[in-house]
């Protein structure tokens, strides 16, 4: 027993190339669509991320000013971990302040010549893209828990903790007890930090900038 089927026809080239032109240019659509919309969520994660770290930044600086004794113009303890003895002396974009170094107990270490705690120094820089926090430790503080921090790579030491990546900008601004402008940094009463992070994603600058001012206790003051 035989089955006739019924007369059937193909597509012709033409056909098939316009359906390919269609579907290539409904998948180069939908592919756009899913670019735009990924390369839209990388963008806000990225500006989140950039707020929390400014943010993060800020309330590590402030408890660490509420602690520090002096902000100094220049580092004076000499890094150890640096060949040259890395010293810096750029207020305007550096704060070095001075911490009392402890012990294990968390008591001060006292110089037995000046009747005051032993001051470590802690320094706050930017490399053009990445914020440190470098410690330097007082040796002559027997039982000093602080430890000096160096750049990544270093051996023999902690790294520097890196506090964002996003870094454009970061400028300090000294005021004195008359909240004028002062560009001596041990004079200080007060201090305005404002920091600029961005980053270039999918074509787009994020730009996000937070700004904070913080009264000092300096010595001398």
């Amino acid at each position: 027993m035989k089955i006739k089927l019924a007369n059937q026809q193909g597509f012709t080239i033409t056909e098939l190339l316009v359906a390919i032109s269609v579907g290539s240019i409904l998948s180069i659509l939908m592919i756009s669509i899913f670019i735009y919309g990924y390369g839209g969520l990388l963008v806000e994660q990225t500006r989140a991320n950039m707020v929390l770290e400014s943010q993060l930044f800020l309330r590590r600086i402030t408890e660490d000013i509420r602690v520090a004794n002096q902000v100094l113009p220049a580092n004076t303890i000499v890094d150890s971990n640096d060949l040259d003895g890395w010293t810096t002396s750029d207020p305007a974009n550096i704060l070095i302040l001075t911490q009392p170094a402890i012990d294990n107990g968390d008591n001060f270490i006292i110089d037995s010549n000046t009747g005051y705690p032993y001051q470590n120094e802690i320094i706050y820089f930017g490399d053009g893209q990445n914020i440190y926090r470098r410690t330097l430790e007082n040796t002559s503080a027997l039982g000093n828990v602080a430890s000096t921090t160096c750049s990544a790579g270093t051996v023999g030491c902690s790294p520097d903790i890196k506090l964002s990546e996003y870094l454009k900008n970061m400028t300090f601004i000294f005021y004195d007890t008359n909240d004028t402008v002062t560009t001596s940094a041990p004079d200080a009463r007060s201090v305005s930090l404002t920091i600029n992070l961005g980053k270039n994603i999918f074509g787009r600058n994020i730009l996000v900038q937070n700004t904070t001012r913080m009264t000092l206790r300096n010595e001398n003051q």
